[in-house]
């Protein structure tokens, strides 16, 4: 079945999310894999193509969510789909700020998922209850589109 389809079940929150974001299956996205990691068993998981994770991703912003060692680990920051652009594009994708860390429920998940895509919130002032291991804060921008140094 894989996490999409519990996270669904939130079906008000995850309607919002898929609304603005692109959604689909994600296996190993190596920021997740921080110990402990069971690298035989997710290497298992990974040719056998179950359990998947999910990436909710928009023109500039992703959340990769997956169950690595029990915990619902997550990376969001800032994103470039065109791979062509990711140099044009650098200093946005740097001002939009990264965060790395375990949720701690389903619904949490898409509570965060959804005030940083559909709401377009500062990861900084998102009030999910998670347990964050590193971050770098999401810049404020002027009226004018410059951004305020953190």
């Amino acid at each position: 079945m894989g996490l999409r389809h519990e996270l669904a079940r939130y079906r008000h929150h995850f309607d919002e999310v898929v609304a603005v974001a692109a959604c689909r299956d994600s296996l190993w996205f190596c920021d997740l894999c921080w110990p402990p990691f069971d690298f035989e068993a997710e290497q298992r998981r990974l040719i056998e193509q179950r359990d998947p994770g999910v990436i909710f991703e928009t023109a500039r912003r992703v959340v990769v969510i997956e169950e690595h060692n029990e915990e619902l680990r997550y990376y969001a920051g800032g994103w470039c789909p065109d791979q062509d652009r990711i140099y044009l594009e650098a200093a946005r994708i740097e001002a939009e700020g990264y965060e790395l860390g375990v949720l701690r429920t389903l619904k949490g998940a898409v509570l965060f998922t959804k005030s940083y895509l559909a709401r377009e919130r500062p990861l900084q002032e998102i009030q999910v209850p998670r347990e964050v291991r590193h971050r770098e804060d999401t810049r404020r921008q002027e009226e004018d589109g410059s951004l305020i140094p953190n």
